[in-house]
């Protein structure tokens, strides 16, 4: 009886920590609930990397990569990126060593980004679409490409996503022009199928906000009696 005591007690634990542990387990559909999440920018683009575009996009403001027209705050560490993933510049780092960038159209670079997101614990990013640049073949083309990136990236190694939409800029007209966008991102590009895209309530998650400068109010005028 002692025995038969022993193994009871053993498979009572047994099944105690494996319901335990299935109660861990994160649900198939990844939600916002407990994630560290960034916004990613992957607007960055360089000449020869295979879009419409095909240029110096978000790095600087003119068309050569110079001191005086660079936008960025920080500039990159390229040092992890291969030879075929960089873009160079004319100009060079302390030391004399080339200044090199990258693009985000490039799915290897976007996949080596999820790749260092999983391994410093970051659940996962929200892409930050500016609403404004839709307007545009070429860069609608290159936005949904990133977009594609993004998505095999994150089922790659295991990171979440979802949209993000910046109207900075938008007038009235902002909520039809997103519809209309969400609706190819969904329809077409069929991102929400994803089983890395977040989801909310059994609902993907789209988000929306305002970054640019804000327009200028005019104060109203004192009336003195």
């Amino acid at each position: 009886m002692l025995i038969l005591s022993r193994w009871a007690l053993k498979l009572a634990v047994v099944a105690v920590v494996g319901i335990a542990c299935a109660q861990l387990q994160p649900p198939p559909t990844p939600t916002p609930d407990r994630k560290v999440m960034f916004g990613y920018r992957g607007w960055f683009g360089c000449p020869g990397e295979g879009s419409q575009r095909d240029g110096w996009q978000r790095w600087v403001r003119g068309g050569a990569p110079v001191a005086a027209e660079v936008t960025v705050d920080l500039w990159p560490d390229t040092s992890e990126l291969p030879d075929a993933e960089r873009c160079a510049t004319d100009l060079a780092l302390p030391g004399g060593r080339a200044a090199t960038v990258f693009s985000s159209f490039n799915p290897d670079t976007v996949d080596r980004h999820f790749e260092w997101m999983k391994e410093y614990g970051l659940d996962g990013v929200s892409i930050e679409s500016p609403l404004a640049e839709r307007d545009s073949p070429a860069l609608s083309e290159f936005r949904n490409q990133v977009a594609r990136n993004v998505r095999d990236a994150a089922e790659n190694h295991g990171r979440v996503f979802a949209i993000m939409y910046d109207i900075s800029g938008e007038d009235s007209d902002a909520a039809d022009a997103i519809r209309r966008d969400w609706t190819y991102l969904v329809d077409t590009l069929r991102l929400t199928e994803s089983p890395r895209y977040l989801q909310q309530d059994g609902n993907p998650v789209l988000a929306s906000g305002a970054w640019g400068t804000p327009p200028r109010v005019p104060r109203p005028t004192r009336r003195w009696r």
